[in-house]
């Protein structure tokens, strides 16, 4: 008998192993692409729209999740710009975030395709 759980267990272990290894995190180009596509079909959105959309499309999320904020700068002034009143940023619905408050972007490039 314990060479049957021995067997289950050593199956379970390659399928997990096989599956990881299909699901690569998020490249920063990707994320960036994916930041660039809701400014060009959304007037304002925030991280957790980002969020939304990975969800929504099946993708994982950054190995390092703090890399968003480098994307979030290297898209304003080129797609997007922040939206400097701070009574219109949102709270977090996602559960990590706590509610804190997400600033809220305009795009600068909606409707250019």
């Amino acid at each position: 008998m314990a060479d049957l759980g021995e067997e289950l267990a050593a199956e379970g272990i390659a399928r997990a192993s096989e599956a990881q290894e299909r699901v690569k995190p998020l490249s920063l180009e990707q994320a960036l692409d994916i930041i660039f596509c809701l400014a060009l079909t959304r007037d304002f959105f925030d991280a957790d729209d980002v969020h939304e959309y990975l969800l929504a499309h099946g993708l994982p999320d950054l190995e390092n999740p703090g890399a968003w904020g480098g994307l979030w700068r290297r898209a304003k002034g080129k797609w997007i710009e922040p939206v400097t009143d701070s009574e219109q940023w949102r709270k977090s619905s996602r559960p990590s975030q706590h509610a804190k408050p997400l600033p809220l972007y305009r795009s600068l490039v909606v409707g250019d395709c």
